[in-house]
């Protein structure tokens, strides 16, 4: 489910805007419709066992990601419901009015300058407050650091000071993608 196609970051390789073009209306989901896609399989006996927020847009922009997360635990009471975010947010406290299991930050980078490098315009330390801030919630929700390793973030160095930080914020998995 993709909640929006708004985001604040410019990564390279992210199409995001071409996307939007080729789209009518609005760039937010509208909860009704989403309700109804809910309500319909339940009806008609379609068991919905996971929803994943993702999509070109930063879901934790999305306002009523919260909403959203309760109409599946209205319809779908034992679904899974993922989360994958750039983290690179102001106010990680987003979470705190959504029912998520799972969330997977995507941080390439333990290091702002490499960071910056292809999540351009993002702010690491945003990222760790969100992986801290989710290290004390109350509610158990399953986090796993996804780092992509391009040639500027993949110093031995830097994967070490990663997991030291993975560590250091409780994260449940640290996911290192290799690309070409």
């Amino acid at each position: 489910v993709e909640p929006t196609l708004n985001c604040n970051l410019r990564c390279p390789s992210c199409l995001r805007i071409k996307e939007g073009k080729t789209r009518s209306g609005e760039w937010d989901l509208e909860p009704a419709k989403f309700e109804a896609l809910l309500r319909s399989c339940a009806k008609n006996g379609i068991e919905v066992e996971t929803v994943h927020y993702l999509g070109w847009g930063e879901p934790l922009l999305y306002a009523g990601l919260g909403a959203l997360t309760r109409l599946v635990r209205k319809w779908h009471p034992h679904c899974i419901q993922e989360v994958t975010t750039s983290g690179s947010i102001a106010d990680p406290t987003v979470l705190d009015d959504t029912d998520i299991d799972r969330l997977t930050v995507s941080c390439d980078g333990a290091l702002q300058d490499s960071y910056v490098k292809y999540r351009r315009f993002g702010e690491i330390d945003q990222v760790f407050g969100l992986l801290d801030y989710v290290s004390r919630l109350k509610r158990k929700t399953f986090v796993e650091w996804k780092y992509i390793l391009f040639e500027h973030n993949d110093s031995d160095e830097e994967l070490a000071l990663a997991q030291a930080l993975a560590e250091g914020f409780s994260v449940d998995s640290l996911l290192f993608i290799i690309t070409n």
